[in-house]
């Protein structure tokens, strides 16, 4: 049957637009469809325009619904767009090929407007997209190659066609012909299994529903009191370290602790959330742990460079002011973006946020003889603000997912988000000590360091990046070398750990909620860790941070049950490693060096950790291609890592034997 809708535009009421179009196509028989009339294919068949399945068998693409517009087209739109009844069975297909066609003709004066954009969603998930070019009679058509897991599109799946095109302001007609075998998509289907009461996985996950509904909203709620309960404890570590004398203007530490605060969550809601956003964008399993590593990358280097800038000319409340601001309006972009943009836009965006060393820094010029302590604080109030925020961030994510799609769902994220980092703004504005407009070695009357003429070429590329190592001890190159170390294993393995938990079962809600406790229970730690560090040495901290994560997460890596996998999850280590290492290099830099120290320091923790998720990301790619089911491959990528756990071991251990007692310069 061929079908056509004619629309005569005036050249003068004609405005270019970009619009959707989806159309339904791809399906199965019917329950009720019997060996007679089932028009599933034979093996190596084509899945026809016209066997499309709308509950009785035949549901041709001019039959199916669209979404946003009376009938398939409205006539003045530019888009189409058909939707699917659920399947009633499987359907292994035989190849990764599907055949799209739309049957659009466009008459244009001037323009020779002959493209259009198309676009393939398994359950709301896409799975291809590309650009046509129409020939001379009107049809757009092309081979598509998908991505699905195994081949198979599933039991009550739901698939969604769309067409997008721009009407060029001299177009005179658009005719669309969207009957059977005119616009649709065609499967090739080497098998399909009807009625099934569940679909049969690619692969079966070891706990397939890991909580109940129910008992997740409780949990939730559980969550909230245990938050109050620790922000008031919180609240006397804050008085105590209040009481001893510190910033020059009153008001500029609670200031300064929200505003860090504020920051370092938006660098942990963007390595945890992100990567869940990716994944709906269409990202593979691998792309999805890659962008996670270029998150944490991109942290760790651009923390030394905020540093760096902050010791040669100051203005820490400048740059904290349009760090924020960019993060802020990057925001409120990503909803909009294509995965490659949002990649892209992320890592800028958590390169601005890195600007939260500058706090880190401040903290200790105000606190010299309790520096341990004051790092610890700023983290403890970092981490309860990053729990809460997980806590909304998993809920607003996963349920506006559900029923609105994965923009929507990016456009709530970013409503909790911008007002947070807007707070942040207006907390910096009112910090009002000079520390935060000129750098350190002028506060204490000092003269900038002499620069020497700059060599040119890659001479002055190299000279740099050594001058960043380069201290007046000689101890800051080994402390970084030792947390490089126990970094890397721990990027390789924590970092991917709720991606892990997803492949046993765990929802996008549910892993915000193990992130939420797990950064409770790092808040504890790192409230008191500082004062251990201050009183029985940062080389030790450090040392039981590689003991502690090679111990539990060698025995992680055997494959655990999960609720043992979750208790060792929450267990606090980070902050041994991060508290340690910050006031390590607090120790053993001048005051001219610190903020570089302190935002080296950072660096080496977040590079370690992308480049442990490097390293991941290529054993589990080779593990997947050599025929190893996800579980199996993320086991054995864990496993990998256990020799990385001892070489820390080794390090951190001479490291700690050489340093105790040795005092830094003056």
């Amino acid at each position: 049957m061929r079908t056509g809708h004619a629309v005569v535009l005036p050249l003068r009421a004609v405005r270019p637009a970009l619009l959707v179009a989806l159309l339904l196509v791809v399906v199965l028989p019917v329950a009720s469809a019997g060996e007679d009339d089932d028009p599933t294919p034979e093996h190596g068949g084509l899945w026809a325009y016209d066997t499309m399945q709308n509950g009785s068998g035949g549901l041709s693409a001019n039959e199916s619904r669209a979404a946003g517009g009376e009938g398939n087209w409205d006539g003045g739109s530019t888009d189409l767009e058909y939707e699917s009844e659920p399947l009633s069975g499987d359907v292994q297909l035989e190849e990764d090929i599907v055949h799209v066609r739309l049957h659009l003709e466009r008459n244009c004066i001037f323009s020779p407007c002959n493209s259009v954009d198309v676009r393939l969603y398994v359950n709301d998930t896409i799975v291809s997209e590309a650009e046509l070019t129409a020939g001379g009679n009107g049809v757009y058509e092309a081979d598509l190659t998908i991505n699905l897991d195994g081949g198979i599109i599933q039991y009550n799946t739901t698939i969604q066609l769309e067409f997008s095109w721009t009407r060029a302001a001299d177009t005179s007609s658009e005719t669309l012909y969207d009957g059977a075998n005119e616009t649709g998509v065609t499967f090739y289907v080497a098998d399909y299994l009807p009625f099934a009461p569940t679909p049969p996985p690619t692969e079966l996950p070891d706990e397939p529903n890991i909580i109940s509904a129910d008992l997740l909203s409780a949990l939730y709620l559980l969550t909230l009191p245990l938050m109050g309960g620790i922000s008031w404890w919180l609240r006397g570590r804050y008085r105590t370290l209040a009481a001893v004398a510190g910033p020059s203007r009153p008001g500029d530490l609670p200031r300064l602790l929200l505003a860090g605060a504020l920051l370092v969550m938006g660098v942990n809601t963007a390595l945890v959330m992100y990567s869940f956003h990716s994944r709906q964008l269409g990202a593979r399993e691998d792309l999805v742990l890659l962008h996670t590593g270029l998150l944490a990358l991109t942290v760790g280097g651009c923390g030394s460079l905020w540093g760096a800038a902050a010791d040669r000319w100051g203005q820490r409340r400048r740059m904290m002011l349009g760090a924020l601001g960019g993060a802020a309006a990057l925001a409120l972009l990503f909803p909009w973006l294509s995965l490659e943009a949002f990649m892209a836009a992320s890592m800028l965006q958590v390169a601005l946020l890195s600007s939260a060393r500058l706090a880190f820094a401040a903290v200790t010029e105000w606190y010299p003889d309790r520096k341990g302590e004051a790092i610890g604080l700023l983290y403890a109030v970092a981490s309860l603000v990053s729990a809460l925020v997980a806590l909304a961030a998993g809920q607003v994510y996963d349920r506006l997912l559900d029923a609105r799609g994965a923009s929507d769902a990016m456009l709530g994220l970013a409503a909790l988000m911008v007002p947070l980092l807007v707070l942040a703004v207006w907390l910096v504005l009112r910090l009002r000590g000079d520390e935060f407009a000129r750098p350190a070695w002028a506060l204490r009357g000092a003269a900038p360091a002499a620069a020497g003429a700059a060599p040119s070429g890659i001479t002055a590329r190299l000279a740099g990046l050594r001058a960043l190592f380069a201290f007046e001890s000689h101890w800051p190159p080994l402390i970084l070398l030792g947390v490089l170390l126990v970094a890397m294993p721990r990027g390789a393995v924590v970092l991917t750990t709720l991606r892990y938990f997803e492949v046993r079962g765990a929802a996008v809600d549910f892993s915000a909620l193990l992130e939420a406790w797990a950064v409770l229970m790092v808040l504890i730690l790192y409230a008191v860790i500082g004062k251990v560090c201050d009183r029985m040495g940062a080389e030790r901290v450090l040392l039981w941070s590689a003991l502690a994560y090679g111990g539990l997460w060698s025995l992680f890596a055997l494959g655990l049950p999960l609720p043992v996998a979750i208790v060792i999850f929450v267990i606090p280590i980070y902050p041994m490693l991060l508290v340690s290492d910050d006031a390590l290099m607090a120790r053993f830099t001048t005051a001219r060096e610190r903020n570089r120290g302190l935002g080296m320091a950072g660096a080496t923790a977040l590079v370690g950790q992308a480049l442990g998720i490097a390293l991941g990301y290529l054993l589990m790619g080779y593990f997947l291609d050599s025929g190893m089911a996800n579980l199996d491959a993320y086991h054995w990528t864990y496993r990998a890592n256990i020799l990385l756990w001892i070489t820390a071991i080794g390090c951190t251990w001479w490291l700690s034997q050489r340093l105790r007692g040795e005092p830094g310069p003056a």
